[in-house]
């Protein structure tokens, strides 16, 4: 499937990014650095960009792939399509604060996501199993690169959305 080789490379460009964004953010003590003040410029625009691909391809997977979500992805849909809305809107009327709502938000839906990812491996024990209207927590209905699954892609993608809104907090003229 093309739209999963798509994702997955997105999701690989995201993972190297965040990384990069990390290191800058731990090295540079006096904030200072350009990089990280450029990137606080287009935080929202670029976490609304990121919600959306994620709303996006959750709908893609399960209206046109036809994969069933199960309890995890419900709760961790619940967790991004709104960010998608409030980012939207917080660009509109220029909301200096928007990280104050989106950062719970994002933290937790990594939580859940690296939970489910962890569960999908077999790592950690979950309590979701298949019931007549569910599919069970642990099935993997992609794997690409050897470790990219779903629940990776939306880890990735409310990962990135937490940096983003720190970056933006920490280095946008004002300090949020």
């Amino acid at each position: 499937m093309i739209m999963t080789q798509i994702l997955s490379a997105l999701t690989v460009f995201a993972q190297i990014e965040i990384l990069v964004l990390v290191f800058l953010l731990v090295t540079d003590k006096n904030r200072r650095s350009k990089i990280l003040k450029k990137f606080a410029k287009i935080a929202d625009k670029y976490t609304f960009v990121m919600a959306l691909i994620a709303t996006l391809g959750s709908l893609y997977y399960s209206e046109i792939a036809g994969f069933e979500p199960c309890k995890y992805c419900w709760f961790q849909r619940i967790l991004m399509y709104p960010l998608t809305i409030i980012m939207f809107i917080a660009i509109r009327i220029k909301d200096k604060y928007v990280s104050r709502y989106v950062l719970p938000i994002s933290v937790m839906g990594t939580l859940l996501a690296g939970y489910h990812y962890l569960t999908q491996l077999g790592w950690l024990p979950s309590t979701c199993i298949a019931t007549g209207y569910s599919v069970g927590c642990a099935k993997v209905f992609v794997m690409t690169f050897g470790y990219i699954t779903i629940p990776m892609m939306s880890f990735t993608a409310f990962l990135l959305i937490v940096v983003l809104q720190i970056i933006s907090k920490r280095y946008s003229s004002g300090n949020r």
